[in-house]
């Protein structure tokens, strides 16, 4: 894997768990 690979995986991780997380506080 390449680093920009590695940080294009984390920052897609980490938006879609934000996403998660904000749906999470309008739905609750």
């Amino acid at each position: 894997m390449t680093t920009a690979s590695v940080s294009l995986g984390a920052s897609v991780s980490s938006q879609s768990r934000f996403m998660q997380l904000a749906l999470a506080g309008l739905l609750g």
